[in-house]
Parts: structure tokens; C-alpha cells; sequence
């Protein structure tokens, strides 16, 4: 007499199998939250630089450390500090690691801002009234004054809106910038 064993139960339990859930617009927003208070010390440094230092090659370096932050974490990692601390991971559409390029498609945006106002502050750094100034209410003065700097705002706030639109409204939770990468933001089991 042969006897069958039954091994469709202990293949079910040795794999992993969970739906998958997305991440929305607040756990989203929590993430970029907590980045913020990370990179809050960039943002003082580049605020100290415009205001005393005034030097280019610190420009650089923020704008460098601001865009390989997001890059570098996202692909190695699949997530930045506030994405890991919310329990978020960036995958591509088959939920598995995303490419570098895809990473880069989706942060495309961020990119191009950050670009922008590098070129913008550069130029900021070539007027000569921008030499005079050294208290930060004196430099917020000279931002509002900016046309650019306001066209930019306006900008991203345009794009804000359309990337919050199409996250709450996708089923997979995908905003823009998800869809332009091919990538989602998946929470981690």
C-alpha cells in the first residue's frame, strides 16, 4: 500500500503571498514630512551659504547631495529615511526593485526643480546687490522680489496639485511622477 502525503499545505505556508497595499496621500505625505526634518540641516546650510558664505562650490554640493539623496536611496534602498520610517518601498510596477532609470523618471520633477533653482541662485550669486546681503530677512526680501522665484513656486505648486489629484484617484496610488517612472509605492510586509 503507498501512501500520499499531502504537501499543498506546507507549500501554501512556505510562501509568501500578501496583497499588496499602496501607499496614499498621507502616508506619503508623512514620508516627505520626515525627509524634511532630515535634510532641515541642508536647508539651513544653504541658507547660511546665501546669506555669509556666498560660495558657489557650496551651491554645488547641496544641489549634488539634494538629487543623489533621493536617487541613491530609492535605488538602493527602494525608499529615503521618511519612506523606510513610514514603512514605504518604491518598486517598480512587477513590485520588484526598480531600475536606476526608473528611478530617475519618477523623481524627474525634483530634479528639474532643484536644477532650476541652482541656475537661478547662481545668478542671484552674479548680482551685485545679492554680494551686500548678509541678515536673512534681507535675503527674503530679495526672493520675493524675484520673478523667477515665483514663477517656479507657482510651477510646482500646479504640478503639487496634479501629482495629489492623481494619487487619490488611482487605485494603485500612483501620482505623476509614479506613473512617468513606472514605479509604485508599495508599504512593506
Amino acid at each position: 500500500m503507498t501512501e500520499t502525503i499531502d504537501t499543498s499545505q506546507e507549500i501554501f505556508e512556505s510562501v509568501d503571498i500578501h496583497p499588496v497595499e499602496y501607499g496614499g496621500f498621507w502616508v506619503r505625505f508623512g514620508a516627505l514630512f520626515i525627509d524634511g526634518i532630515f535634510l532641515a540641516s541642508i536647508i539651513i546650510l544653504e541658507r547660511y551659504n546665501n546669506t555669509s558664505w556666498k560660495s558657489f562650490g557650496m551651491i554645488f554640493l547641496i544641489f549634488l547631495f539634494g538629487i543623489c539623496y533621493k536617487l541613491f536611496m530609492e535605488y538602493k534602498f527602494g525608499a529615503t529615511i521618511g519612506k523606510m520610517a513610514t514603512n514605504l518601498k518604491v518598486v517598480g510596477y512587477d513590485l520588484k526593485k526598480a531600475s536606476l532609470l526608473k528611478i530617475v523618471g519618477r523623481n524627474i520633477f525634483f530634479i528639474a526643480y532643484r536644477l532650476i533653482l541652482a541656475i537661478i541662485t547662481i545668478c542671484k550669486y552674479l548680482d551685485p546687490k545679492f554680494q551686500e546681503i548678509h541678515k536673512s530677512i534681507d535675503y527674503n526680501k530679495m526672493q520675493t522680489a524675484n520673478h523667477y522665484n515665483a514663477r517656479l513656486m507657482l510651477i510646482f505648486l500646479i504640478i503639487c496639485i496634479v501629482e495629489g489629484i492623481m494619487l487619490s484617484s488611482d487605485s494603485k496610488k500612483r501620482s505623476l511622477h509614479d506613473r512617468i517612472g513606472g514605479t509604485v509605492v508599495i508599504k512593506k510586509f
